[in-house]
């Protein structure tokens, strides 16, 4: 019985060997495993971490792809936006030149200047000259002297027409602030509404300041230094900037101006206004 025992212990003890050793090697294959799915998983959170990556690279590439094709449909917008709305502000200034031709041939119209028949005379209708806004006593004082001219020639007397027809002389700074000027009379401004109102506001707006202040003190400085015609002219350039000088200031200046031998031609009682010094000075022209 014994013997029997003392056999089978050894068998039992190579089973269990084997068990064991089957279980090592099954082990040993899990680890393998383990290890290579933790590689796997490695490899595979560096791939994905690549393609986020590559992903946020994508979105700001097409965010700012977006951004420039909108930004260039804009500028073309925007271009052409600018390019209607000068041709539209082109197109009313026309319209208003238009509008004030139309009502200087109703005017000439009711004139008869334009009636046909044999004793029509001919009139030469001057050419308006465009005011560009120089600040300038002596450009806008001519320019206002020409448009009288005109309107005197072909009968204008209506105010908001001679108002229109001076509007459509200017050009570069002056017709700025015309557009200027009638916005704000658009917007609740002051209105012009008669012609003196008109001269007034562009003298106010293009005669340099102290512009009669200093042609007064001019003025009064003012002596002849050579010609008659050099001092007649000096004197009527200044004259013309101060808009209140009286007729007995104006001739006392010139008379004291001059040199004593022109002033022995002046001293007739006939020469007390400052139109017939005028004519007296052109003597010695």
């Amino acid at each position: 019985m014994s013997k029997e025992v003392d056999q089978n212990e050894p068998m039992e003890t190579r089973a269990r060997a084997r068990k064991a050793s089957r279980s090592k090697d099954m082990l040993s294959s899990l680890e393998i495993r383990v290890v290579n799915l933790e590689e796997s998983v490695g490899d595979m959170k560096e791939t994905l971490k690549v393609a986020l990556t590559r992903m946020e690279e994508l979105r700001e590439d097409s965010k700012e792809f977006v951004l420039d094709s909108l930004r260039s449909t804009l500028d073309k917008l925007k271009g052409r936006d600018e390019a209607l709305e000068a041709l539209l502000t082109a197109m009313k200034e026309e319209i208003v030149e238009l509008k004030g031709k139309l009502r200087i041939c109703k005017v000439a119209l009711g004139s008869g200047m334009l009636a046909s028949g044999p004793k029509q005379r001919h009139v030469d209708i001057p050419k308006l000259e465009k005011f560009k806004g120089i600040r300038s006593a002596k450009e806008v004082d001519n320019f206002l002297w020409e448009l009288e001219q005109y309107f005197r020639t072909i009968g204008i007397e209506d105010d908001a027409t001679k108002v229109n027809t001076a509007s459509i002389c200017f050009s570069d700074v002056a017709l700025l602030w015309w557009r200027r000027r009638s916005t704000d009379e658009k917007r609740g401004g002051t209105t012009i509404g008669t012609w003196e109102e008109f001269q007034r506001e562009l003298k106010k707006q293009f005669n340099p300041q102290h512009t009669e202040k200093e042609a007064r003190a001019k003025l009064r400085r003012l002596t002849q230094q050579g010609t008659v015609r050099d001092y007649v002219r000096e004197f009527s350039e200044l004259m013309l900037q101060i808009s209140d000088l009286n007729e007995k200031e104006a001739f006392y200046w010139f008379e004291d101006g001059l040199k004593m031998w022109a002033k022995q031609e002046f001293a007739s009682p006939r020469y007390h206004r400052i139109d017939q010094s005028y004519g007296q000075g052109r003597k010695f022209l």
